[in-house]
């Protein structure tokens, strides 16, 4: 066990990945390998005074409306999953709740006492760690990436990638955003049943394309069988969103009738306002 530890706080000291914000995106099962238990994994992060933040999406939340706004190119807003009338949020997402997708970092994460998670009905983030409680709580349905906003600020965050590809790195959306594409609207209960707008990302399957484009920023490492990609917040964030302004198509995925990646490529909802009678 003491070799996995070396290996793990070896990487950590490598890269620079102490005392400072980690966008954290894992598939835990070759990491396993390494560090057998995802919990001690957590805690030597803690040990060297960094601050995780995963994604933290619970999909049980939406409900199926109708505006009056014709809102359009909104990324075909059907009816949920969840067939049944959500409760209303109440700003707290239980962890049990929160997407397999997600992975078991995010959900161990996610679990403990002194972690934060997002006033977000469907893509919270979950935070751990001296700077997380400040971070976390700026999200809002509205303002679903406001956590990255403060990121931009800190010199030294970085976004960790572990056996996973940017298809799963959901600061990719906040790049689309910084270029100028609107976020989907999806809706919610809040807490006095009022039905509310959030607004979520869309497509990330074609996010991996993006990829070519950033691997002058990109540190690789190998861990047995897992692959630690790093990416220096800041920039990647400011060069994804010049490439997507530049290159819009980057992002598409390869399922042409995906009316996600159609919308949000041509820049995402907007509002479609009744005909107005000028006549006097």
């Amino acid at each position: 066990m003491n070799d996995l530890f070396h290996k793990l706080e070896n990487i950590i000291e490598t890269y620079s990945l102490n005392n400072t914000v980690l966008c954290l995106h894992t598939s835990f099962s070759r990491l396993s390998r390494l560090i057998p238990n995802p919990d001690i994994f957590i805690d030597i992060f803690k040990a060297y005074g960094s601050t995780l933040i995963v994604p933290a999406h619970s999909y049980a939340n939406r409900v199926f409306y109708i505006p009056k706004l014709d809102i359009r190119q909104n990324g075909d807003d059907v009816q949920p999953e969840n067939t049944n009338s959500p409760q209303p949020f109440t700003g707290v997402i239980d962890p049990e709740d929160i997407s397999p997708e997600m992975g078991i970092i995010a959900r161990r994460i996610a679990e403990r006492d002194t972690s934060y998670i997002g006033f977000h009905p469907e893509n919270a983030f979950a935070g751990f760690g001296p700077e997380a409680k400040r971070i976390i709580r700026a999200q809002t349905p509205w303002n679903v990436y406001a956590p990255y906003d403060i990121l931009m600020d800190n010199k030294r965050a970085k976004i960790v990638l572990i056996d996973v590809d940017l298809s799963k790195a959901t600061p990719v959306h906040y790049a689309e955003m910084k270029a100028g594409r609107n976020l989907f609207i999806r809706w919610y209960k809040d807490i006095n049943h009022k039905v509310k707008p959030m607004r979520v990302g869309g497509c990330s399957d074609g996010f991996e394309r993006c990829r070519p484009y950033l691997k002058d920023l990109e540190s690789l490492c190998h861990t047995d069988s897992a692959t630690w990609r790093i990416y220096p917040f800041r920039l990647f964030i400011d060069r994804l969103t010049d490439i997507i302004r530049d290159k819009p198509e980057v992002t598409r995925c390869g399922k042409s009738e995906c009316s996600r990646c159609r919308n949000m490529i041509s820049g995402g909802p907007y509002f479609s306002f009744p005909p107005l009678s000028l006549s006097l």
